[in-house]
């Protein structure tokens, strides 16, 4: 992983040893990490390593979809990452 170019404050979803998240990131302490940012001001940024990712995916749009149950309008927001050449490579669900 440490050839990759990132966009730094670019939004990305990124598979960790801790799960999948969506964050923005910019360069860490040194070359084996990089800065993980919350839009949520709530969250502390972190450094990760490197080597702690398994995949990495750019965020280049959202797609929201409203659905009614029962009478109760939902947001809900499919999670899909793409690799390099713009091909869908992972879904992980709704967020």
């Amino acid at each position: 992983m440490s050839s990759l170019f990132f966009q730094w404050n670019r939004p990305y979803v990124l598979d960790t040893e801790q799960g999948a998240i969506i964050k923005r990131i910019k360069p860490g302490s040194d070359e084996q990490h990089i800065r993980i940012i919350s839009d949520n001001p709530d969250y502390d940024a972190f450094e990760l390593p490197l080597t702690e990712m398994h995949s990495v995916g750019l965020v280049i749009g959202i797609i929201r979809l409203r659905i009614a149950l029962k009478g109760h309008t939902h947001k809900i927001t499919p999670i899909l990452s793409l690799n390099k050449s713009g091909k869908a490579c992972k879904y992980n669900g709704f967020g």
